[in-house]
């Protein structure tokens, strides 16, 4: 009994995963900016309203690592995984 509930309950679950709706993702990525700067980080210079709009209704990421130091290479870092 307990071998037939297992497919059944792969086939539901690979169901509600194909039905369901992909997330909105946007990536920000800001080269040469002061992290003090940003209102959506604390800065209360009112310097980036836009940004911290977005930000107000987002995920935000307060720590990020770069594989490499420089911005091209850390792009293509970021976007191929490697």
């Amino acid at each position: 009994m307990a071998r037939h509930r297992l497919p059944l309950f792969l086939f539901l679950l690979v169901s509600a995963c194909a039905h369901a709706v992909p997330p909105n993702i946007i990536l920000i990525t800001l080269d040469t900016t002061r992290a003090d700067r940003m209102g959506f980080l604390g800065s209360k210079l009112g310097l980036t309203p836009n940004l911290d709009a977005l930000a107000g209704q987002s995920v935000v990421f307060t720590r990020a690592y770069a594989q490499v130091p420089l911005t091209t290479p850390s792009h293509a870092a970021m976007l191929t995984g490697t």
